[in-house]
């Protein structure tokens, strides 16, 4: 059953190794059943396995650092740039929301779910 799967031929106990949805997300095993008898009798099944995400993966930002420049008179509420981050989980384990991790004393702002940051005062 390849690296990841092992079973026990008395029990029919299936085990697995550690897994990583990330690397391969499901596996389709046939698990053959033989007697001891003479002849030998044999049967077959199909199990399907899907591996369900763990958040164990940190969000990335497509940058490691934004730079942009605004005027000094920049209106209020004026566009300033956008970040961008994603995560390889899956589900709500993979959902970005984004906020400010320093203070800017109240002259930007982020927009949780799109990144946009805009001028605030």
């Amino acid at each position: 059953m390849g690296n990841s799967f092992s079973i026990d031929s008395e029990t029919g106990e299936l085990s697995c190794k550690s897994l990583d949805r990330e690397t391969v997300s499901s596996f389709n095993l046939t698990i053959r059943a033989s007697d001891h008898g003479s002849p030998e009798r044999t049967t077959m099944c199909r199990v399907y396995i899907k591996v369900l995400d763990k958040n164990d993966n940190y969000p990335q930002f497509s940058a490691l650092e934004y730079a942009h420049t605004i005027k000094e008179n920049e209106a209020i509420g004026s566009f300033v740039l956008q970040v961008s981050a994603s995560d390889i989980d899956e589900g709500e384990n993979a959902r970005i929301t984004y906020s400010l991790g320093n203070d800017t004393d109240g002259l930007f702002q982020v927009d949780s779910q799109s990144g946009n940051i805009t001028t605030n005062g």
